[in-house]
């Protein structure tokens, strides 16, 4: 049985994950996703792969060495993975227990942590709990954190491929980011204000209308593939202020949104979520 349980399987879960795994403690990292990154993603279609997420991860001189060792590339002032961006956190993940597909709703403390997921399994007991969702989803697993000072913006996504590559003179609105997975490929970001007023509309109408303001941009192109990705939880608004956020004696939350929305932030708040590990299971032991 695992001694540490992690909740989120993007960088911050499993850079404490790494870090922790590297100490010689057993860790268990459950995911609501198939995949791991979080917002550092990768999707794959027959029409090719669109970095759909962070299309580069930014970060301060100390995050730039951590990532370097990792083997990720420079992009620009940043940097990404290879073949894709998700692909940026697959070293973190060697010699860690991963469960996918395991949305965890309920986390109770009873001689360890069991946690329950969507499905009724429950998982457990830990002794240590790290949580490193986003702000919201943590907060409804732990309502009596005080997460109220802590704001994250959404983000609706286009995802298009061209049959020829195309470069738009200008960003057209709502967009906010173009970035170009391939000169045929680009992903689309709209702005915050404009995601946060459609967040609640179905993927078609939202797809039909941001291709519309795509094509207005190349020349009335039309894709040969193009869809919507709704990123509840896209960014960080306003954070935390400190690292982490201990929640139970046993028991912390941390993530991007604890510092700032650069994934150097997420870095930063799971290496501090490993040390808080790490000191709750030395005083045990």
């Amino acid at each position: 049985m695992a001694e540490i349980a992690i909740i989120g399987a993007g960088l911050a879960g499993l850079t404490a994950a790494a870090a922790l795994t590297a100490a010689g403690r057993t860790v268990c990292v459950l995911d609501k996703s198939r995949g791991t990154g979080g917002r550092l993603a990768t999707r794959r279609t027959d029409a090719g792969a669109f970095d759909h997420g962070a299309p580069a991860a930014h970060g301060d001189a100390h995050f730039g060495a951590a990532m370097a060792a990792l083997g990720a590339g420079a992009r620009g002032d940043g940097w990404c993975g290879a073949p894709g961006m998700s692909a940026l956190v697959k070293p973190l993940e060697r010699g860690v227990e991963i469960r996918r597909r395991a949305r965890i709703v309920a986390a109770r403390e009873r001689g360890g942590w069991h946690l329950r997921d969507a499905e009724g399994e429950v998982h457990g007991p830990f002794a240590v709990l790290l949580c490193a969702i986003p702000a919201p989803q943590a907060a409804a697993l732990f309502p009596d954190a005080d997460l109220s000072g802590v704001t994250m913006t959404p983000r609706w996504s286009l995802l298009a491929a061209f049959e020829e590559a195309i470069r738009p003179e200008e960003i057209p609105q709502p967009f906010e980011t173009l970035a170009h997975s391939a000169p045929h490929r680009v992903v689309a970001h709209a702005g915050p204000d404009w995601s946060e007023a459609h967040l609640e509309r179905e993927e078609p109408e939202v797809r039909g209308f941001l291709v519309a303001r795509l094509r207005a941009a190349v020349g009335g192109l039309c894709p040969v593939y193009a869809t919507a990705h709704r990123w509840r939880f896209a960014r960080t608004g306003q954070a935390l202020g400190h690292p982490v956020l201990q929640v139970a004696e046993t028991a912390w939350l941390g993530g991007d949104w604890t510092l700032g929305p650069l994934a150097g932030h997420a870095w930063s708040s799971g290496q501090a979520l490993a040390r808080a590990a790490l000191g709750k299971t030395a005083a045990v032991a």
